[in-house]
């Protein structure tokens, strides 16, 4: 099995991840905190996570497989990443966006399905795209004893995605090269072969994989919910009930309204300087509203990280 990683933003990773850079801000007399530079604990809240595996099957097998690949890859998650709510299109409450992105009709970026994502209380999006399936025979071995092989190939690639930077903190495609006898060949090549036993293996470990990575990705980020209005001190956060903040929580809030492009066009928005701390005091259906000390210079758009 072939294993291609591809490499997401080299140059700006760092940015994204850590929250710009760790100079001091000349207008101010003292250096000012950075997201890398946060001392405190994160408050462990349940991330609420979506999602969607992009194929259209053209064959009775290729249906099958994308399904299967998305029946372990949700299953794996869930043990694995106990503090994870997982919605999957079989789930309610799963958002319009990610059905329409499942059936191929959704064309926005990656930055807009970012902005969707975190106006529904998303803490991330898990794309799977099953890219290609396809068979393949070849002769191999030494000149006289050479013979034909008959091969399954799928690409798979997988992206978990940042909805408060838009970046991929996971961005991966594997190849798998599953060698089949003579019977499951032809049956895959006649369109009446539903199931390999061989390749149920290896989407099943694959899918294992994955979501180990995932779940280990997520506990490692802060739950974050975003800034909708400020008035005073008085500070409207997008969170609702449900999401897992309580009256007297504390939070921190950074700044987030600087959006780069990379050079292939994409837009990311990448996390400023520490500007202020909250403390929750009442949580609604639709909005929670928290407080902080004296004047502020929080803005909508910027967002608030949980901590004890």
């Amino acid at each position: 099995m072939k294993l291609i990683i591809k490499t997401l933003l080299i140059c700006i990773t760092p940015i994204l991840v850590f929250g710009g850079c760790t100079t001091a801000n000349p207008k101010h007399k003292t250096q000012l905190t950075t997201l890398k530079q946060l001392d405190e604990s994160y408050k462990q809240i349940p991330k609420k996570i979506a999602l969607a595996l992009v194929y259209k099957p053209t064959t009775l097998f290729g249906g099958r497989a994308a399904d299967l690949y998305l029946e372990h890859t949700a299953d794996a998650i869930k043990r694995k990443g106990s503090d994870l709510r997982l919605l999957t299109i079989k789930d309610d409450g799963y958002p319009e966006f990610m059905k329409a992105l499942s059936d191929g009709n959704e064309t926005s970026t990656t930055f807009d399905l970012a902005q969707k994502a975190r106006g529904q209380g998303l803490q991330s999006l898990v794309t799977i795209y099953v890219t290609n399936i396809r068979s393949l025979q070849k002769k191999t071995g030494m000149i006289w004893f050479r013979k034909m092989r008959y091969y399954l190939l799928m690409d798979i690639s997988v992206n978990l995605i940042d909805p408060f930077t838009a970046s991929k903190l996971i961005n991966e495609t594997r190849e798998h090269e599953i060698k089949l006898d003579l019977t499951d060949y032809e049956g895959y090549e006649d369109g009446n072969l539903a199931s390999i036993e061989k390749i149920d293996e290896v989407i099943k470990a694959t899918a294992a994989k994955f979501a180990r990575k995932i779940a280990n990705v997520m506990e490692e980020t802060p739950w974050k919910c975003s800034v909708l209005g400020v008035k005073g001190n008085i500070v409207h956060l997008e969170s609702r009930s449900n999401q897992g903040l309580e009256p007297g929580d504390r939070l921190v809030v950074f700044e987030a309204r600087r959006i780069i492009k990379n050079n292939a066009g994409d837009k990311f928005i990448v996390p400023g300087y520490r500007i202020a701390n909250l403390v929750v005091q009442t949580v609604g259906n639709d909005v929670t509203i928290a407080k902080t000390k004296g004047r502020t210079k929080i803005k909508k758009g910027d967002f608030a990280i949980a901590i004890k």
